[in-house]
Formats: structure tokens, sequence, C-alpha cells
């Protein structure tokens, strides 16, 4: 995977979690204005959806380091490829295509 990808890859993803987190955050905003009685009442409503913006908020920040990740794993792969073309063009000298 090229840095390229790596980086679309994660500026898609951010949109996802920011699009999730903003129509989270309306469904709290619209639900906080309600009244529940039964099972669950308002508070563990509101309450679990805070506990997904959390999980939300969390996945955003780690979305930086994985892109910062995979970019470097490529990169060390890349080297790897050149290292052992080099080392095969040394072996094989002209017996390569």
């Amino acid at each position: 995977m090229r840095f390229g990808e790596v980086e679309a890859w994660a500026m898609r993803y951010e949109a996802q979690l920011r699009a999730r987190l903003v129509r989270l955050g309306q469904i709290r905003a619209e639900l906080s204005a309600t009244r529940f009685d039964g099972t669950y009442d308002g508070a563990d409503l509101l309450g679990y959806l805070e506990d997904e913006c959390d999980t939300l908020r969390t996945a955003l920040a780690r979305v930086g380091q994985e892109a910062a990740d995979r970019a470097h794993d490529a990169a060390e792969n890349r080297a790897a490829d050149a290292a052992d073309a080099a080392r095969d063009r040394r072996l094989c000298g002209d017996d390569l295509p």
C-alpha cells in the first residue's frame, strides 16, 4: 500500500467516523428533549449514546497513528523489495531481464 493510498484511506475513514459522531450527537439532542418511561429511561439511552460518541472520539484519535503505522510498514516493504532486487542483480548479474 502506497502512502497516498494510506492517506486516502485515513481521510475516508475519518470522514465516516465524523459523520457518525455528528449523527449520534443529533440523535442525543433529539432524545434529551423527550421523556422515556419503561425498561430503559431517558438517562439510559443518553448514556448509551454518550458511550458510543466516546468510542467514536477514541477511534478518531487513533486514525492518524494507524495511518502512520501503515505508511511506515509500506515504506519498510518497499525498502526490503529494493534491497532484494539489488541483491538479486548482484548475484545473478546479466541473467535477469
